[in-house]
């Protein structure tokens, strides 16, 4: 479906931004099924609370979280009670994320109160994106998901950090690929995702996971409904793509989600022009070592994008399945 080149219309829409999302997301979020476990094939990423803090600056580079210690709770957790002990939760939590534990990852993060903001939405957004095979569980997790951290930002009642508004845009961006391009307008995503990432580049311009989000919110809009309009009405070209994902890449090298959608948005913008270019990043992905469970799990989307574009190129198939998050 493509979006009328209305802007009076288009601008009423995105101005209801933030409340026409959270109403219309709410119709949709009633995601109660069970969580499954990984592949049994999948690599272990168990690590030791020194290992996790010896390699945290590494892992969370790409967030711009800090160790979750007491200081850090007293600051960002809004009185979430004791602060030692919240912080001891969280170390554990995110040990649990990393190692793909991602249900209680969720619990401890949503049990922390605000200090667990991020690690609850990651948690939530990496298994809905990746391990449901069933697109239907995935768009209808990736719905929940979207309203429960958009409801946990706005019970703050202090600042909201950087890494906050990066994890909701990039929940709204994954929520919005399951819809179609008239309802994601109609529920103000695309005005709610651009908002979310300015004001995390505000505060941390660098941030590498924002500015690989902002690729795929230019390359996104491009793809449903054209570079002319995409241009018009939301600023969005493809250059813009793909200087915001090399400045992800530059600031986050080991960047495998990066990495691995900017592989696909290549081909995606246009995959004759791009294809060498796009496999290149495609392989990259594939052959970075992967630190933890996302990197793998984004590590083996990128190795299904290699397969299905080079059948789909090979003129076996008009048509690609669903790929996943």
């Amino acid at each position: 479906m493509r979006i009328p080149a209305r802007k009076l219309s288009l601008g009423l829409v995105l101005a209801a931004g933030v409340w026409l999302a959270a109403a219309a997301l709410a119709d949709d979020a009633h995601w109660d099924g069970e969580w499954e476990t990984l592949p049994a094939d999948f690599p272990d990423f168990q690590y030791s609370e020194e290992e996790l803090h010896a390699l945290w600056d590494t892992l969370h580079l790409r967030d711009g979280l800090p160790w979750p210690d007491a200081d850090y709770v007293s600051k960002w957790g809004e009185s979430a009670g004791n602060a030692e002990a919240v912080a001891a939760s969280l170390v554990e939590g995110w040990r649990l994320y990393h190692a793909g534990e991602f249900q209680r990852a969720y619990e401890i993060g949503t049990e922390a109160g605000p200090a667990g903001n991020l690690l609850a939405g990651r948690a939530w957004l990496t298994y809905a994106s990746h391990v449901p095979e069933d697109s239907e569980i995935r768009a209808a997790m990736l719905a929940e998901g979207s309203e429960r951290f958009t409801q946990r930002m706005e019970a703050r009642d202090g600042e909201t950090p950087a890494w906050e508004h990066m994890g909701l845009a990039l929940m709204l961006g994954q929520y919005s690929k399951t819809l179609s391009t008239g309802r994601a307008v109609r529920e103000g995503i695309p005005g709610t995702v651009r908002d979310h990432l300015d004001k995390a580049l505000d505060k941390h311009p660098d941030l590498p996971a924002a500015l690989g989000t902002y690729g795929g919110y230019h390359t996104e809009l491009i793809d449903r409904v054209g570079g002319m309009l995409a241009r018009m009405t939301y600023g969005a070209s493809r250059d813009a793509a793909r200087d915001y994902f090399e400045r992800a890449l530059e600031a986050d090298p080991k960047l495998v989600m990066a990495r691995t959608e900017f592989g696909e948005a290549l081909l995606r913008l246009d995959d004759d022009a791009n294809w060498d270019n796009a496999m290149r990043e495609l392989e990259k992905a594939v052959g970075t070592k992967p630190l933890d469970a996302d990197d793998e799990l984004e590590r083996r989307r990128a190795v299904r994008l290699i397969e299905e574009w080079t059948h789909k190129r090979e003129g076996n198939n008009d048509t690609l399945p669903d790929l996943g998050g």
